[in-house]
């Protein structure tokens, strides 16, 4: 599967299409199509095809294993339990979720919130999932 075709299939799974050559510029897509939907730019296409790599998910040990390698698992530890201190609405779910998951997934808004509080961003957290393919 070339990554123009991957992109898009990650973007849009049910759509039906065919993509030819390769190109952005000759992709057909079958009728009917959703409502509302625009084709892709490259530009989108090209955003996700940089993301394929990251993993949605990560087990639990990969996870800590890479936060620990990043230095970032003092920060993110700091950060939940100032959340339980703080009594925040989420804290309860932070702590258990840290203390228990089996696995992280990449997308949770929990886990975004969290790395944004500590200074990470969309960037910093799919390098953190990357990282963590090292030790699968």
């Amino acid at each position: 599967m070339n990554a123009v075709f991957a992109a898009l299939r990650a973007m849009w799974p049910t759509l039906n299409f065919a993509d030819t050559d390769g190109t952005l510029a000759n992709v057909r897509y079958d009728e009917p199509l959703p409502e509302g939907f625009t084709p892709p730019t490259q530009a989108e296409i090209d955003a996700v095809i940089a993301r394929l790599d990251v993993p949605e998910f990560a087990r639990s040990g990969d996870f800590f294993h890479a936060l620990i390698d990043l230095g970032w698992y003092d920060q993110i530890d700091a950060a939940i339990n100032s959340m339980v201190a703080a009594n925040h609405p989420d804290a309860k779910l932070a702590k258990v979720l840290w203390d228990k998951a089996s696995r992280f997934e990449r997308s949770h808004p929990l886990l975004i919130q969290i790395a944004t509080a500590i200074g990470k961003t969309s960037d910093d957290l799919d390098a953190l999932f990357r990282k963590t393919l090292e030790y699968a």
